[in-house]
């Protein structure tokens, strides 16, 4: 009985009678509905950019006068992936330097990412489960909050349920699959790079379930080698710019210190004062053995601070809602600030505290940040 037949033969509580649709059909109204709340929440905020969405934004415009991936012409940048940046200038080339083009765009992907989850979720279930998880997602609100947000983790959700739909079609050819795979790896790796260790990761489950070795380990090899390929240009640029071998950004090396330095309980922070005017890959290399050796010399404290991390992760999302912030103050006020507050509590816990907490790290981030900028 196919997932189809499966809905249609299910009992299903009178709560949910869309769930009585037939698969083809309950697609539209969750898309449409998407959709038009979006809109509506498009139409109400207006584009402020904030912390990285600020950095994306400049970096855009200045990709799009033809001044390179920097902060201008003659301080170039790998800090932040260029994936990001590099789609929104090819917007702003196409259609002018405005924000509608990429509120288009953060629709259209969010649509999509809505679909391919949905497809995943029936495939990996049934039919009811792929309705549930599509009207989930429809009304989850920071989905809708990362509308009006410039921001990479849209663009890479996109690819990543993309690539994880690929991976699902059994039917293809293993090695046509394995380079498919492979280019959208390597456009998801230009956005964060973690996407480099999602190969490894799939190829593992492919091997728990198929009982095969040869088959996975070189499909998965070449999906490796599709990504170099990819990535082998942009970190020919940045081994250019900065006098040693780079790959996709220089980053890592703040990220993994403000997770693990001595004294820190893995938030966002200043980065120290002799690592600020170094240049960006030798910083990155710096900062990245002082967090190793902290990690070698306290691995219960990493496994602790890892741990919280985690838990601080998950405990709440109010991001959407303060990133969102300078645009709703702009339209309606500061009247606006205690509404929005409220509704940021609704997806938090303890409540408040967890509130104030994120505008601090905004804050924070705001000012590490500038840090980053040559002067």
């Amino acid at each position: 009985m196919n997932c189809t037949e499966q809905c249609e033969n299910a009992t299903v509580a009178p709560a949910l009678p869309f769930l009585k649709q037939r698969a083809g059909r309950y697609y539209l109204p969750v898309l449409f509905t998407a959709l038009l709340l979006r809109i509506f929440w498009v139409i109400a905020v207006p584009v402020v950019p904030v912390s990285d969405g600020a950095v994306y934004d400049l970096f855009a415009r200045n990709m799009a006068a033809g001044m390179g991936y920097g902060w201008d012409a003659a301080h170039l940048t790998a800090f932040w992936p260029v994936g990001t940046s590099f789609l929104y200038s090819v917007l702003y080339r196409i259609f002018g330097i405005h924000y509608l083009s990429i509120i288009v765009f953060n629709l259209l992907i969010s649509c999509g990412t809505l679909w391919a989850t949905m497809l995943l979720a029936e495939r990996w279930f049934n039919c009811r489960v792929a309705a549930i998880t599509g009207w989930l997602l429809v009304f989850w609100p920071i989905q809708i909050e990362f509308s009006t947000i410039l921001s990479s983790e849209l663009i890479f959700n996109f690819l990543l349920v993309v690539w994880l739909c690929l991976w699902e079609r059994k039917e293809l050819n293993p090695w046509v699959k394995a380079i498919g795979i492979g280019v959208l790896a390597g456009a998801a790796g230009y956005i964060r790079p973690v996407a480099a260790v999602l190969p490894f990761m799939l190829c593992a489950v492919e091997i728990a379930r198929r009982r095969r070795y040869l088959v996975p380990i070189a499909a998965t090899a070449l999906v490796y080698l599709t990504m170099a390929l990819l990535i082998a240009p942009w970190s020919m640029r940045n081994t250019r710019v900065f006098g040693h071998f780079t790959t996709i950004s220089t980053n890592f090396g703040a990220n993994l210190w403000m997770g693990n330095y001595s004294t820190g309980a893995g938030e966002t922070v200043d980065l120290p004062p002799e690592a600020i005017p170094m240049q960006e890959a030798d910083r990155d290399l710096y900062l990245r053995k002082i967090a190793i050796t902290n990690i070698e010399e306290h691995p219960f404290r990493f496994v602790v601070r890892t741990a919280v991390k985690a838990l601080r992760l998950h405990s709440h999302e109010t991001i959407g809602v303060h990133w969102n912030m300078p645009g709703l103050v702009k339209t309606y006020g500061q009247r606006v600030l205690w509404p929005a507050e409220r509704f940021a509590q609704t997806q938090s816990r303890p409540g408040r505290q967890q509130t104030n907490s994120a505008s601090r790290r905004t804050g924070q981030k705001a000012r590490s940040i500038a840090s980053y900028r040559p002067t």
